[in-house]
């Protein structure tokens, strides 16, 4: 477990103090008040996410994948949060919104799945990308020279100029690197990117996964893709955590996970996945749908669609268990004998 910012850790005399976490949740729990009354929507999770690391969160929809990255940014206005979630070594939950105005942007980021929607169509590109820079206090020409600089940077051409365009004069795949360009102006250690390629073609998907790549190892930058499409997941991520009903059911390297999924949940993904190294005749898809946050079944939620589900199933949540790759699952199957055959 992460000490406390200025806690002594146990560093070796004369040997440099290991960074901080880029992200570090424990236990997070997220509830939210209805006219039905209280509903969890997210479940204990913990998740650690190192400095420059790439972590994917995936799962479908429902899955708590957005409600867990809106609460590390504290965006979520009727959540009800409880854990701990600190960025950078920071805990955000004990901040003022004051507090954590500044940091959003300035340590942590977010990149939504609508640019269209996150920019305003009244402002101009550089108005925008220079925003996050002028209300920290730097002065208009030197935002606006920097603005300039990272759109060049993310393969924006002729950036000066356009930087005097609204958001409707530039195509999907440019406003989404506009959108990252307000993420990564004021140098955060920690980018989240929730479904960025969404509505965007193939080509243009590449483009965007690729750019991230090129921006995180560039920038020795942690981020955290949040998406329900595992191929672009493959050759992005160094990790890849899997959420099912508010709760996070396995983590492990990706290259581990995509060879030999752990959990029956993320190996029924993995199969609905095509693939170019051998020809498969049929996709297999999972059975039944993902249950309402409100409408929970007992036990582990994945049990009515588990073809290896077991009576303890139904009654029992599965604790987190290591397994040998290092990574972590949460299945009873992993209670015998350790594994899963």
């Amino acid at each position: 477990m992460t000490p406390d910012p200025g806690t002594p850790g146990q560093t070796a005399p004369g040997q440099p103090a290991q960074a901080a976490p880029a992200l570090d949740v424990a236990g997070l729990c997220v509830d939210v008040d209805t006219p039905a009354g209280r509903i969890r929507l997210l479940d204990d999770v913990s998740l650690t996410v190192r400095p420059g690391e790439r972590l994917a969160v995936v799962g479908e929809s429902g899955s708590g994948k957005s409600v867990m990255a809106r609460s590390i940014l504290r965006l979520g206005d009727t959540y009800r949060t409880t854990g701990s979630i600190k960025v950078a070594g920071t805990e955000v939950t004990r901040l003022s919104e004051r507090q954590m105005s500044r940091l959003r942007g300035s340590t942590v980021a977010m990149v939504f799945q609508d640019p269209l929607g996150a920019l305003n169509p009244l402002q101009t590109i550089g108005e925008q990308v220079a925003e996050p820079l002028r209300v920290r206090g730097t002065g208009r020409q030197e935002a606006e020279r920097a603005a300039a600089a990272i759109l060049e940077e993310l393969g924006v051409a002729r950036a000066a100029e356009r930087m005097k365009a609204y958001p409707h004069e530039f195509s999907g795949g440019m406003r989404q690197r506009v959108v990252l360009a307000m993420a990564l102006i004021a140098e955060p250690q920690l980018l989240i990117a929730d479904e960025p390629t969404t509505a965007l073609d193939v080509r243009v998907q590449e483009q965007v996964i690729d750019l991230l790549h090129e921006v995180s190892t560039e920038r020795n930058l942690a981020v955290i893709l949040i998406t329900h499409d595992l191929g672009i997941v493959a050759g992005f991520a160094d990790r890849v955590a899997v959420m099912y009903a508010g709760r996070k059911i396995q983590d492990d390297d990706a290259g581990r996970l995509f060879r030999e999924p752990a959990h029956p949940y993320a190996r029924g993904l993995i199969e609905a996945v095509p693939r170019i190294d051998h020809r498969i005749e049929h996709l297999v898809g999972i059975p039944g749908v993902p249950p309402h946050p409100g409408a929970r079944p007992s036990g582990c939620a994945y049990h009515p669609r588990c073809p290896f589900r077991m009576d303890i199933c139904e009654v029992e949540v599965p604790a987190e268990r290591p397994l040998p790759s290092g990574g972590t699952v949460a299945c009873h199957l992993f209670a015998l004998e350790g594994n899963a055959s």
